[in-house]
């Protein structure tokens, strides 16, 4: 039975013995079968030392390279089994060449996959701890793996035997022409690193950039999102934004309160002066609401239709509800103080006289 068994292995198919065949076929099958559990032993291993550690990110950052790293294992077993075939030499430098590449496109795809990872966790850990740059780590995620595929490009190439310098050379020649037709391309990449280093804004802050005026959701290469207060989603150009004077609401420190308080015309000096005494007291008793350092009223000008007594402050805070909140009171206690002292607000009037002829 043995004997048989042996003789029936021994037969040929395109010159290859049976057994041959059937230890190739076993490798790939135990590959496939067992890659799984390769897999789980390595990384059980590695998240028992990362739990000493007692890192939370370290799963993450395993997760996300778990798939390669049993792809590469199943590859590997791929190219053991291809190995045990008498291929001729010219079959073998292809399986050689393929199995580089195949290994290449892996390692980079971990690489991304890690940097992807690893870009979630440094923007949750800058977000906790309240630093803008966080808000710039998805931009640098782009631009990296924008990086890694140019690198894992030019491996793949330099593989199946083209020369990477003539193939950069080539590309220099044509890249002017390029490079000129994608200006704005380059214009809008270069503006979106120019944001990255300068941080006049981040996710979320309101701003107002040329006409544009909302509050900012992406930063990306090519352009930066922003919600209008009309709830309508503006695309800036990073290469405009660059170049434009950006008001930035979120980052002001205190709020501008201008109010111009008009007078009816029978009002008389000793009221206007006593309305102005009170108006300065009263900013002066907003402590809590108005900054003490730069309070002006001053009578103003005599308008058309009113005497005007100007007041500025401004609020101790640059919150916005606080300013509109803080506002609104000071506007209803402007109003107490000129009735109070016998005036009344003058609105848009004419007088006709009438003469006889």
């Amino acid at each position: 039975m043995f004997d048989e068994l042996q003789a029936a292995l021994a037969v040929r198919f395109w010159g290859v013995e049976y057994r041959t065949i059937a230890l190739s076929l076993l490798i790939i099958v135990a590959s496939i079968l067992f890659k799984s559990v390769i897999t789980d032993l390595i990384f059980v291993g590695w998240r028992r030392l990362m739990i000493k550690q007692q890192r939370p990110w370290h799963d993450k950052m395993l997760d996300a390279i778990e798939n390669p790293v049993a792809s590469f294992i199943l590859l590997l077993g791929v190219g053991i089994a291809l190995e045990v075939l008498p291929f001729n030499e010219l079959w073998h430098h292809r399986i050689n060449v393929t199995f580089k590449i195949l290994s290449t496109i892996i390692v980079f795809w971990g690489l991304i996959r890690a940097t992807n990872v690893g870009s979630q966790i440094v923007a949750e850990h800058g977000r906790r701890k309240g630093l803008s740059v966080a808000t710039f780590v998805p931009l640098f995620r782009q631009i990296l793996n924008i990086i890694l595929i140019i690198v894992g490009i030019i491996i793949v190439v330099d593989k199946l035997g083209y020369s990477v310098s003539s193939i950069i050379a080539a590309l220099g020649i044509g890249g002017a022409a390029l490079a000129f037709a994608s200006q704005n391309t380059i214009a809008n990449i270069y503006g979106s690193i120019a944001i990255a280093l300068d941080r006049p804004f981040k996710v979320g802050d309101r701003v107002k950039i040329g006409a544009a005026e909302g509050v900012v959701e992406a930063i990306g290469l090519r352009s930066t999102q922003i919600r209008t207060l009309t709830k309508t989603l503006v695309s800036i150009p990073n290469n405009i934004i660059a170049n434009e004077a950006i008001d930035n609401y979120t980052l002001i420190s205190q709020r501008r309160i201008l109010v111009t308080v008009g007078l009816t015309y029978d009002t008389t000096r000793k009221q206007v002066e006593a309305i102005i005494a009170e108006i300065r007291s009263l900013l002066g008793k907003m402590k809590k609401d108005i900054a003490p350092d730069l309070q002006r009223v001053h009578l103003a000008a005599f308008a058309d239709s009113s005497i005007n007594i100007e007041v500025l402050c401004f609020t101790t805070s640059g919150n916005t509800e606080h300013f509109l909140e803080t506002r609104q009171e000071l506007l209803f206690k402007l109003m107490e103080i000129v009735e109070k002292n016998g005036s009344s607000m003058a609105f848009p009037t004419q007088t006709v006289h009438v003469v006889k002829s």
